[in-house]
């Protein structure tokens, strides 16, 4: 899809929008750290976070970029397949003074597919 904008926001001062920075990237990591965790029969989920993260650009100035995930992975034993599907949704703000503007895109990948490790032994 293609960007939306993100409704501009006004903040006191520049440190009071740069907070603001840091409690999406907060929220962004939230649950990183578990990794593959399974969800129903022979399903995983992972949710995953790339991107620069906060960086200042200026005294008075800073920008955020993430894109958050979420990777689901399902083992079809009969077929000796691993399907995985992505979706996303990427983040662009910037922090000018106390303004807030950005854009936020959602988006998925085609699933994909790989061999189950003992399926290939077996052939």
């Amino acid at each position: 899809m293609p960007p939306l904008p993100v409704p501009a926001q006004h903040f006191a001062n520049f440190e009071a929008c740069l907070e603001h920075l840091k409690a999406v990237q907060r929220t962004h990591m939230a649950g990183v750290a578990e990794g593959a965790v399974a969800d129903g029969e022979n399903r995983t989920r992972q949710k995953l976070v790339d991107g620069e993260g906060i960086m200042r650009v200026g005294s008075q100035a800073a920008r955020y970029q993430a894109r958050v995930g979420n990777q689901f992975r399902v083992t079809d034993r009969q077929k000796g397949v691993i399907v995985t599907t992505f979706s996303y949704e990427e983040t662009a703000l910037e922090c000018q003074g106390g303004e807030l503007t950005g854009s936020v895109t959602s988006g998925y990948m085609l699933p994909g597919m790989e061999q189950l490790p003992d399926a290939t032994k077996a052939q």
